[in-house]
């Protein structure tokens, strides 16, 4: 009795034991669940309303594999059923609108979604009166990727060549070729610009028209162009250049679904609350890495594979103003070193303090000239010279090539409006200023001899509509673009800074406030010495 008591006790204890554990480990899987539902679930979702392609290359396969890639979760509402190959399409079943109606009201109980992406769309009366009452309800961006011939034998169109204008005004982003831009608008002849133009007057916001089946040996463009009414205010650079082209390398074969995989890169850009412009500038950057990454198929017409892929510097796009795609090319500007301690000043006395203390470039920055600042200038670029100090004007290029000055530095207005060729031909030193990666695209255009980046910090001197970039997406830029040309940074860095800006690898910091007239502007310049020592 005795040993049956103590084994029952001490099986009692087990159990106690056991479920004792079993209650620690469900707490700790319960904290785990709770402390990764953030990570596991709050993606942005993406919508498509496209046609399924067995082939995998195009359509709703294609959304799907590109918004993964880019870490955004995706949603399909299928168009149709198709059966397609390298070929082409071989037959297809469109849904029935109530079978959509019913994956509509099925998404919506997981949630709305942060973009709509639509590609192929069945001609019929009533899919459009549902599709034009559902969009209306919407809040979010939608980019359509229209369709009017898919590869080889072609999906049906509408017999109405405006069948689709009244879906036109709900689009915020269409990325149609010239081909189906034309379709659209009605008129085979038009030329890009009419097409462009006739696409806004119909109500779209933003157009884009791709340039992979253009017979181009040398690149791939593609043609963006935003309507001047609905430029957003808050993205200073989609008012700087309303239409431009960014410029890629074309590579030797063809592929199939790379309009597909540009459209659905940039709805899960703009989904992932990307700017406008660099939403537009990295779904080609994603869709020519689908592109070059392409599955092998033997009809000569492959696949594209949706990466998430980068590509080196030497096949960095390049983003160009339409205005100057048939004017001449110009060469280079000169090569400079690194910058170093690189000041901003207006005034002379102020510069006579900074080239007292030593500074390696500087840069006259006058916003409000007054009657005599051509004198001014003057004699700041005699002081330079005097003290062997690389001398900038900021803004004024013919005063730049007047005076003879070391170089310009020019922001992203003036370089559309500037005279590069006089520039160039005057042997100056360029700099441009840069917020954004579309923005560096647009400055490496102009291959100027170094560009700026800000702000790193909230400036201390002006107030920008562009947020604060931190070091880390310095670092970033620094090892993209560090081996092509100087760069320097600026906004907001201070003494107590700069070895978290050095840190970075970007060799030359830019300081306006930091080094004014002050009890404290020694004791400045001393910090970014350590880290900033002159070239």
């Amino acid at each position: 009795m005795a040993g049956w008591t103590y084994g029952r006790a001490q099986r009692g204890g087990a159990i106690d034991a056991v479920m004792g554990i079993t209650f620690w480990r469900a707490a700790a899987a319960r904290r785990y669940i709770m402390s990764t539902l953030d990570t596991l679930l709050h993606r942005p979702r993406v919508w498509s309303i496209a046609a399924s392609d067995s082939s995998g290359g195009a359509g709703a396969q294609a959304d799907l594999a590109m918004t993964h890639a880019l870490n955004v979760d995706c949603v399909t509402l299928i168009s149709a059923i198709t059966a397609q190959n390298s070929v082409g399409v071989q037959n297809h079943y469109s849904l029935p609108v109530e079978q959509l109606e019913q994956q509509w009201q099925s998404s919506l109980i997981d949630g709305l979604p942060s973009a709509i992406k639509l590609g192929w769309l069945p001609p019929s009366e009533e899919f459009r009166t549902w599709l034009l009452a559902r969009l209306s309800d919407v809040a979010c961006p939608i980019i359509w990727d229209p369709v009017k011939q898919a590869s080889g034998d072609g999906l049906p169109t509408p017999d109405d060549d405006l069948f689709w204008r009244d879906l036109l005004p709900l689009i915020t982003v269409i990325t149609p070729n010239l081909v189906e831009a034309r379709w659209l608008i009605a008129d085979e002849q038009a030329s890009l610009q009419h097409a462009i133009t006739a696409l806004h007057a119909f109500g779209v916001e933003t157009v884009c028209i791709t340039g992979g089946d253009d017979v181009n040996d040398k690149a791939v463009l593609t043609y963006v162009s935003h309507q001047a009414e609905t430029l957003r205010s808050e993205e200073p650079e989609c008012q700087v250049l309303p239409q431009f082209a960014i410029k890629q390398t074309r590579f030797a074969w063809q592929a199939h679904g790379s309009g597909c995989h540009f459209s659905a890169a940039l709805a899960a850009n703009i989904a992932n609350q990307q700017r406008c412009y660099d939403a537009i500038l990295f779904a080609a950057i994603y869709a020519q890495a689908a592109f070059q990454n392409a599955s092998y198929r033997g009809s000569g017409y492959h696949n594209c594979f949706a990466i998430n892929q980068l590509p080196s510097i030497d096949a960095w796009p390049e983003v160009i103003p339409l205005s100057s795609l048939m004017a001449n090319a110009v060469k280079s500007s000169p090569k400079v070193g690194s910058l170093g301690l690189y000041a901003l000043t207006s005034e002379l006395a102020h510069l006579e303090q900074l080239l007292a203390l030593g500074v390696d470039t500087l840069q006259w920055r006058v916003k409000d000239p007054t009657a005599d600042f051509t004198a001014q200038t003057r004699t700041a670029m005699q002081l330079c010279r005097d003290a062997n100090t690389r001398f900038i004007i900021n803004d004024y290029w013919q005063l730049a090539i007047e005076l003879g000055a070391d170089g310009v530095h020019l922001g992203q207005e003036d370089c559309v409006t500037a005279d590069w060729q006089a520039i160039r031909n005057a042997g100056l030193i360029t700099g441009i200023s840069t917020h954004t990666e579309w923005e560096i695209a647009h400055a490496r255009g102009y291959q100027p001899s170094y560009i700026a980046f800000g702000p790193v910090y909230k400036p201390l001197s002006k107030t920008l509509r562009y947020l604060p970039l931190g070091c880390e997406q310095i670092a970033v830029w620094q090892q993209r673009y560090g081996s092509e040309r100087a760069l320097t940074c600026i906004g907001g860095i201070t003494g107590d800074q700069v070895a978290d800006v050095a840190a970075t690898g970007i060799p030359s910091i830019a300081i306006v406030t930091a080094l004014l007239p002050g009890p404290m502007q020694v004791e400045q310049h001393c910090a970014m010495r350590q880290h900033y020592p002159r070239p």
